[in-house]
C-alpha cells in the first residue's frame, strides 16, 4: 500500500503522528471513524481521513484543523476529543467538529470549528507530564507526571480519579479497551485494574458492553543455567588501523570458561 503523491502536512517539522480511535456508538461524523492526527512545529494539529482510492493506493484528506499558541509535548484523541499535554504542565482538551465542505489539503482550507475545554488549576499537574494515553471505549484519558501522580480525565476535561505514586513514576498507558492501565515506576511495570480505580458509574457502563478478555500468558520460567546469547568474551577485537587488521582464526577467539560443578552432600 502506498500514496501516489506526497502531501505537505505542515509548514514545519512534523513532531507527532497519532491515530484516533473511533467511537462506534457516536453519531458524530468525526468520532464515528478512525483518523490520522499530525502535529508540527508550526503549532497546528491536523486531522486526516484515510481514503482508499485504488487498489493498493491510499490518500489522505484533511477534515479538521486546530491552531495552537505553542506546540504540545504529547497528544491523544478519542472520538472527537483531542487531549494535549502542554509544556507548562497543563492538560488541554479540544472538542473538534469536521468541516463537511472541506475537499482540499491546503493550509487554510478547513474552517476552525472546535471548542477548548479547560479545568481548574488545582486539579492539574504541578510538574512535567511524562505520559498520556486514551481509552476510547470509556472516553477517558490518563496522564502521568513528575509530580508523582496519575490522573484520569473524561472527555469534558474533568478529573475523574487521581492516584499517587512516588518520584520514580515515569509513564502510564491503557493496557486494553476495558480500561486497565499500566504504570511504570520503581524499575518495573505495574497493572492497575479497573476495579482498583474506576468509579462505580464507569463500571456500570462496562457491564453493558461486550469486551473480550485479554489472552492469558504463561509465565516464562527463569533458568539461571541458560547461556546468554551475548557473551562479550566472544566478540572479536580488531585494531583501529586498517593496515594492521587481519582475519581472526576461531582459535584466537577466547572461549568462556566453563562453570565448575559443585557436588553437594
Amino acid at each position: 500500500i502506498y500514496m501516489r503523491e506526497n502531501i505537505q502536512a505542515h509548514q514545519g517539522q512534523v513532531t507527532f503522528l497519532r491515530v484516533s480511535a473511533s467511537c462506534s456508538e457516536s453519531s458524530d461524523s468525526l468520532a464515528s471513524r478512525d483518523h490520522l492526527i499530525s502535529c508540527g512545529t508550526d503549532c497546528t494539529v491536523r486531522i486526516w481521513r484515510l481514503i482508499h482510492s485504488e487498489r493498493n493506493q491510499v490518500s489522505i484528506l484533511q477534515v479538521a484543523l486546530v491552531k495552537l499558541l505553542r506546540a504540545p509535548r504529547d497528544l491523544a484523541m478519542a472520538g472527537n476529543t483531542l487531549c494535549m499535554a502542554m509544556a507548562d504542565n497543563n492538560v488541554i482538551m479540544c472538542r473538534v467538529q469536521a468541516d463537511r465542505k472541506s475537499n482540499t489539503n491546503s493550509f487554510d482550507a478547513v474552517k476552525n470549528s472546535h471548542e477548548f475545554l479547560m479545568h481548574s488549576k488545582d486539579e492539574g499537574h504541578s510538574a512535567v507530564i511524562n505520559g498520556l494515553s486514551c481509552c476510547s471505549t470509556l472516553g477517558l484519558f490518563a496522564t502521568s507526571s513528575e509530580d508523582q501522580s496519575v490522573k484520569i480525565w473524561n472527555t469534558d476535561n474533568q478529573l475523574v480519579r487521581e492516584m499517587c505514586f512516588d518520584e520514580s513514576l515515569c509513564g502510564v498507558c491503557f493496557a486494553n479497551s476495558r480500561g486497565d492501565i499500566l504504570v511504570g515506576f520503581q524499575s518495573h511495570i505495574s497493572l492497575v485494574t479497573i476495579l482498583n480505580y474506576l468509579p462505580l458509574s464507569y463500571l456500570k457502563i462496562l457491564s453493558r458492553k461486550s469486551i473480550e478478555n485479554d489472552p492469558f500468558e504463561d509465565h516464562v520460567q527463569f533458568n539461571d543455567l541458560l547461556k546468554s546469547w551475548y557473551d562479550p568474551q566472544r566478540v572479536p577485537r580488531m585494531p583501529l588501523k586498517v593496515d594492521k587488521r587481519r582475519p581472526l582464526e576461531l582459535t584466537e577467539i577466547k572461549k568462556p570458561k566453563k562453570r565448575k560443578k559443585v557436588q553437594v552432600g
